[in-house]
């Protein structure tokens, strides 16, 4: 208990730090204009997604949170049905924490949710067979939104 103190605290300090930063308020517009964007296809949001996870360790929190929800869901099917609980909080929060702390930017879900859950897959199926390296290169660096 106590060590969930400590780490409630120290990220919640990192949180008010984070809001009064100018950038991140700046990042919460931009993030308010990108969910006004329509994105007709997963094609389409793809560069977008990519480039909001352009650091190899943000993708590598994202592909923990997303093992984790799915242990957490087949924990959940086989012994536990309240342990379900625990399938978004580690998901999004392992995920989030990547966005504000090493990626420093907006969680594309916050704009996109549906588009963002679903790249959110296809990047931890390429990840896991190895292909999310080519597709790096394949985008590019850093790949740019294309606006239609």
């Amino acid at each position: 208990m106590c060590i969930g103190a400590a780490l409630f605290f120290m990220i919640s300090s990192k949180v008010s730090s984070l809001i009064k930063n100018s950038n991140f308020c700046f990042g919460l517009i931009i993030c308010s204009l990108w969910g006004a964007m329509s994105f007709r296809s997963m094609e389409e949001f793809w560069p977008h997604y990519m480039n909001q996870h352009s650091r190899p360790a943000t993708r590598r929190w994202h592909f923990v949170g997303t093992l984790c929800s799915m242990l957490c869901l087949v924990y959940t099917v086989l012994f536990n049905k309240w342990f379900v609980i625990f399938v978004p909080v580690l998901g999004y929060g392992l995920a989030w924490y990547s966005h504000f702390f090493v990626e420093g930017n907006v969680p594309a879900t916050f704009g996109h949710p549906f588009w963002s859950l679903l790249c959110d897959f296809k990047m931890f199926g390429l990840m896991l067979t190895g292909q999310m390296d080519r597709e790096i290169k394949r985008l590019g660096k850093r790949p740019v939104l294309q606006v239609y």
